[in-house]
């Protein structure tokens, strides 16, 4: 899948709000780091197939990342190095992704085979938690999932143009609605988006700091500026309510594409950095 197919637009399933959890349930930084954490830069092997892990640095909590569709670990190459300086990060592949192994047979897969995948890995790997997850685009999606759904590993939270529901674009225009929806099939992971959306809805993000970086949506010549422009608002709106489901939400409108961590990995780094400062 191309980088043009996975613009805002093509991407731009919206956002559905999640709602705070009970304090008492998410992480806590309890232990020390050792002074030292292993570097890892290889496959884990899993049965009949195999998945990419890379870490560096030593801190806790550990930051780990996923990538958008289509992507793998090389997409956080310039924001990675930076914040392994100030604790252990975390990039790897999905399966069908980079360095990891296809799956060796038929059938759909959505954010919850993903997200057991990924814990799958970390624990294989002996990175315990607690995290800090960034996820980019559909890696956001799987992220919040993984946050939702395991409030007591995860002490903060940082998302890309994360993708989100299609409520908001189908209730604005049937078109857009069916054309997003088309630009999923066929999709190199063999996701279920419309399912691994609807996981998403039945999870509620815990307390934890939250960072969601936005970028400023470019008009496909083919959508007027009036629909283009309900679209963004819907978009910003509901990125609005999922911030502020948390106690310390924060949205961050920002320049550039689609790939802010390639385009503008500074910007990314300090928004890791921030969140990293606020759950320690």
């Amino acid at each position: 899948m191309s980088r043009i197919a996975l613009t805002a637009l093509a991407a731009s399933a919206l956002l559905l709000a999640g709602c705070g959890g009970e304090a008492a349930k998410h992480a806590t930084l309890k232990q020390a780091a050792p002074k030292h954490d292993k570097a890892i830069s290889r496959s884990f092997e899993f049965g009949d197939r195999s998945l990419y892990l890379q870490c560096a640095g030593s801190g806790r909590p550990t930051v780990v990342m996923d990538a958008g569709m289509a992507n793998d670990h090389d997409t956080w190459k310039a924001v990675a190095p930076a914040i392994a300086k100030l604790t252990r990060t975390c990039t790897y592949d999905r399966a069908f992704e980079g360095l990891s192994d296809p799956l060796p047979c038929c059938g759909k897969r959505t954010s919850a085979d993903i997200v057991a995948d990924l814990r799958r890995l970390l624990s294989r790997a002996g990175v315990a938690p607690p995290y800090l997850l960034v996820g980019h685009s559909f890696g956001g999606l799987n992220m919040r999932l993984f946050a939702g759904a395991h409030p007591r590993d995860v002490l903060g939270l940082v998302l890309i143009n994360p993708t989100g529901s299609f409520e908001g674009e189908c209730s604005i225009s049937a078109t857009i609605c069916a054309n997003d929806k088309t630009s999923w099939e066929g999709n190199p992971e063999r996701i279920d988006i419309e399912k691994s959306t609807r996981e998403l809805a039945a999870t509620r993000l815990p307390p934890i700091p939250l960072i969601l970086l936005l970028n400023r949506w470019e008009r496909d010549p083919s959508i007027s500026a009036r629909l283009f422009k309900r679209l963004e608002m819907r978009a910003r709106r509901d990125s609005q309510r999922l911030v502020a489901s948390v106690p310390d939400g924060r949205l961050e409108i920002v320049p550039g594409g689609h790939f802010t961590q390639e385009d503008h990995p500074a910007i990314v780094i300090n928004a890791i950095s921030a969140v990293l400062k606020k759950a320690r």
